[in-house]
């Protein structure tokens, strides 16, 4: 069993349903369009991760 940090298992023992993203593989391909994209963001420099606190040119 994987371990959560507090703040996810306080949220479902009050009930919320969470989403986990953390882990997983998709059963397609990347499309076209986001290897594209990331191609880009590459080529730009982009290969870092975003901040903490987010990114609004991400959303």
């Amino acid at each position: 069993m994987r371990r959560r940090n507090s703040a996810t298992n306080d949220l479902i023992k009050a009930g919320v349903d969470i989403l986990d993203l953390t882990t997983g593989e998709p059963d397609f391909d990347t499309p076209d369009h986001i290897k594209q994209a990331a191609y880009e963001a590459i080529a730009r420099g982009e290969t870092k991760y975003t901040p903490t606190p987010g990114d609004s040119g991400v959303a």
